[in-house]
């Protein structure tokens, strides 16, 4: 059963870091009419991440080989939720870019979630299980382009990175207990992880939505990534 929890743990994590990662695309607009910015210089913030998470992967790697993995995700989770509040809380385009930059350390974790899940499950159960986590990215992207288009108009874009930044930083509570408490208290944590997540998203759901104009948005942005 606990084996199932970790799985559940970490399905959130990559559910909530693929979202966090694809905000940005249907945030563009506002980030740039916000500072100014011309298509040249949002390109430098998308691709910042991305730069600094290929340099950090060989690093990574090496760390989950010689450290507890657990505590190296929940690490990973934290640096996640803060440098996403980060760039939420930037006042200008330099620190906005380097706060989204510093969102890439956490993206070249992924290796030790599998690594981690190996030493669970046995070579019958291991395509499965790795499966189900693949499932995060598709679900992700509707998760975060829902999202932008619900809240970006209510609460704005820093307060969509506020909402996921937070979510970030429960999760890493969640991976740095899951290691060490009893199945009974870990399901407690979880459950009450549960409830912070809905109290959180449904305060910030409680704005009015045209139905037909979002439906439409999704539709065009499928599109545009997947013709």
């Amino acid at each position: 059963m606990r084996r199932w929890v970790v799985v559940a743990i970490f399905f959130v994590f990559l559910l909530l870091h693929q979202s966090d990662r694809l905000l940005i695309g249907p945030l563009t607009t506002p980030i740039m009419a916000e500072f100014g910015l011309n298509e040249a210089q949002m390109g430098a913030a998308l691709s910042g991440a991305l730069l600094v998470a290929v340099l950090l992967f060989p690093l990574w790697g090496y760390l989950f080989d010689r450290f507890a993995r657990a505590r190296l995700l929940a690490v990973a989770s934290f640096i996640w939720g803060g440098s996403t509040w980060l760039s939420a809380l930037a006042p200008t385009y330099p620190a906005f870019l380097a706060a989204r930059a510093s969102t890439g350390i956490d993206d070249s974790t992924y290796p030790g979630i599998y690594s981690l899940l190996a030493d669970y499950f046995g070579p019958e159960m291991r395509s499965k299980v790795y499966a189900i986590l693949q499932l995060t990215a598709p679900l992700g992207f509707l998760i975060s382009t829902t999202l932008a288009l619900l809240l970006r108009e209510a609460i704005g874009w820093r307060g969509v990175f506020l909402l996921t930044g937070a979510l970030g930083l429960l999760v890493a509570g969640l991976i740095a207990v899951q290691a060490s408490l009893h199945m009974a208290i870990l399901q407690i944590c979880v459950g009450a992880w549960l409830l912070c997540a809905l109290f959180f998203v449904g305060a910030a759901l409680r704005v009015p939505v045209d139905v037909a104009a979002l439906h439409r948005q999704l539709r065009d942005r499928a599109e545009a990534l997947y013709p």
